[in-house]
């Protein structure tokens, strides 16, 4: 949907609504933009957000906002104007101080950041983190001064905090990471869905003490999980994550309001309310890639949670490509002028060295067509009229668009490309059929499957300077790398298997390297030493376990526990030469693959396994669990089911993934 769109249709929501419920509705739109925003929907939460200002234009809380998602952003001109008008209408806030303090910062502009947190310490004598703050800036303009005024060679953007807004990580409330993260097409646009088993997941801040939070669905309570506080934040607020598994496969399809409420001793504490379409789940045999599909499940004997716990884990090859097979037949879009597709044919040509078995078919328009059948890489041509209109739109009426549609689905493509930077032409996809959609600008059109984007800019007058041809090349290129590229094997000739005597290991000695650590506490599998007790029994392997401190209750003459640093070659020699390694998603584990060791990967759905999952060599071991992908953070307190993708990996299967590759 186009920010037109969507301010056209929340206008005549606005003035249908009586006066006194305006900045309900202004509330509900920031709240329903900062999902957007989360959700990285940047097109549709900027229209929201000023929607918003245009209906409760005396409401500070939402220009600050909107300013915060400019300034992450990086669009400092726009940033800037909001965060002043909220200072000017505060001028004594000193929380509003701060923030532009960290504004001017971040845009590289110290001597205004320096007078911002200067003001701030000033509103509020004795606040450390306005203070540090202040410090820092200082710092690089005394450094600043000594060198000159060479301000280029400083960086105050790479300077410690002033990330995330102090605002933000004060405000009491529902801080939602997952709802209704699907895409699908409803009600004619494609917007945010709920589908099958689904993840709710988020923390409440807050200074009372809830005890449980409730969902419902259009009034009605279908689940309740008790709040456990995970972390303090200072002046009496605390975290409290929440990981709701929910199966809307039984609830009818359409729109329904769904409602989280932290609920406390005396009542309700915090409420978050949203409209959100529930459409059919989808099929794990339609997408046995994703973790975060999980299917329907009905039974009087086990819950939900009991049944994803317990059912088996996932067990995938790593050398993989961003398809499951190689497409067979490709669309490519060029609906513009004659110099547009001129400028597509090495592109093209690219396109057909990538997928040389592909049947190619360009969809062109009268002005380009007949350039395009003269291009002998290309087998077909579609003709479409797409011309603009009297307002500057190019249009389709809903009659064209359904020729246009079933004349595409005959060649059941399984990949469709625009090569038009400009957004007018995006749509158009929708209509091939194909499961695979590929263009420019996948932060504004969420339901492509995956995104180019290349920007090169005149030092003057910031305009772009990289050709046409080369920037779509760049563009095929790209796909070719994620669909088609071989795994690298890397090894290295200077190392020797005697390298690793000191050990007890040698040249005639089989043995596997189990990896227990992690950078992330959280992240480290447990059952590395049920795994050890698994190799030692059953194989005839030499254990080696590389650990932080001995692993406790295991005693054998073929266990090998190594502990503290040691020199890298050493440790390379041991990666290379090892007959198995296994490991948590932790760099050991991209370095055996990288020179052929045959790699099980234990792999938490923090992340997903196609990404972070070793790419050259042996398995990747993950589970389905409806919240993959959640990419909590550093502490790891936003999980709210203890680490289930982890921790339910049985060292059994692991051991059979093991056994497979020996």
């Amino acid at each position: 949907m186009s920010g037109f769109s969507i301010r056209r249709l929340l206008r005549l929501i606005a003035l249908h609504a009586p006066t006194r419920s305006r900045w309900s509705v202004a509330r509900r739109l920031m709240m329903r933009a900062n999902s957007e925003r989360d959700a990285s929907l940047f097109p549709i939460a900027t229209a929201l957000y000023e929607e918003a200002i245009r209906i409760a234009p005396d409401a500070p809380r939402i220009r600050m906002q909107y300013a915060h998602m400019l300034k992450e952003a990086g669009d400092f001109v726009a940033a800037e104007p909001l965060y002043l008008n909220v200072a000017a209408a505060f001028p004594n806030d000193p929380d509003i101080a701060i923030q532009l303090g960290h504004f001017y910062k971040m845009a590289g502009r110290v001597e205004e950041a320096e007078a911002a947190y200067q003001r701030a310490t000033e509103l509020r004598p004795g606040w450390a983190e306005a203070r540090e703050e202040l410090a820092r800036v200082r710092s690089v303009s005394i450094a600043d001064d000594a060198a000159g005024g060479g301000s280029a060679s400083l960086l105050p953007e790479l300077l410690p905090g002033g990330g995330a807004p102090a605002q933000a990580r004060m405000r009491e409330g529902f801080f939602l990471r997952r709802l209704a993260a699907s895409m699908d097409r409803a009600r004619g646009n494609y917007r945010r869905v709920l589908r099958g088993v689904e993840a709710i997941h988020g923390f409440v801040v807050s200074s009372a003490r809830p005890i449980e939070i409730t969902l419902s669905i259009d009034g009605a309570v279908v689940q309740r999980a008790r709040l456990e506080p995970s972390t303090s934040l200072g002046d009496g607020q605390s975290k409290y994550p929440f990981n709701l598994w929910h199966d809307f496969s039984e609830d009818p399809r359409g729109q329904h309001q769904i409602e989280l409420q932290a609920v406390g001793p005396r009542g309700m504490v915090h409420a978050h309310r949203e409209l959100i379409d529930i459409v059919a789940p989808l099929s794990e045999a339609d997408y046995p890639r994703s973790d975060a599909v999980a299917e329907p499940f009905k039974s009087s004997d086990r819950t939900l949670e009991e049944h994803i716990n317990t059912a088996p884990s996932m067990v995938r090859p790593a050398p993989r490509g961003l398809l499951a097979r190689s497409p067979r037949a490709i669309l490519v879009q060029r609906v513009d002028q004659l110099g547009d597709m001129v400028c597509s044919v090495p592109a093209l040509q690219r396109l057909r060295a990538l997928f040389p078995e592909a049947r190619l078919v360009v969809l062109a328009t009268p002005a380009n067509a007949s350039l395009a059948r003269t291009l002998s890489m290309i087998d077909d041509v579609v003709v479409v009229d797409f011309s603009e209109g009297p307002d500057g739109r190019r249009t389709m009426p809903f009659a064209e668009q359904k020729r246009l549609q079933q004349a595409l689905e005959a060649y059941h493509f399984d990949i469709a490309i625009d090569l038009g930077e400009t957004a007018g032409s995006r749509p158009l996809l929708l209509l091939s059929g194909a499961p695979f959609l590929y263009g420019f600008k996948d932060r504004e059109f969420a339901w492509l499957s995956a995104g180019f984007e290349f920007n090169s800019r005149d030092p003057a007058n910031r305009g772009a300077t990289a050709a046409v041809a080369h920037k779509l090349v760049a563009m095929i290129d790209a796909l070719g790398e994620v669909v088609a590229r071989p795994p690298t094997i890397f090894r290295r000739d200077d190392l020797s298997p005697d390298m690793l005597t000191e050990f007890g290991l040698g040249s005639n000695g089989r043995y596997a390297v189990l990896h227990t650590g992690a950078r992330l506490p959280y992240t480290r599998w447990p059952g590395f030493a049920d795994l050890a007790r698994l190799l030692l029994d059953r194989t005839d392997l030499k254990v080696v376990i590389l650990a932080d401190e001995p692993i406790e209750g295991i005693e054998h003459d073929r266990l090998i526990t190594l502990t503290g640093r040691m020199d890298f070659d050493r440790f390379d020699a041991l990666l290379q030469f090892c007959s198995l390694f296994v490991g948590s998603d932790s760099g050991p584990k991209h370095l055996a693959s990288l020179r052929g060791a045959p790699v099980v990967s234990v792999h938490m759905a923090r992340l997903n396994w196609n990404e972070w999952g070793q790419e050259a060599s042996g398995l990747i071991v993950s589970r389905r669990v409806p919240c993959a992908g959640c990419g909590i953070g550093q502490d790891g307190d936003e999980c709210g089911k203890q680490w289930a993708c982890l921790r339910h990996i049985r060292a059994e299967e692991v051991f059979e993934a093991a056994s497979r590759l020996l």
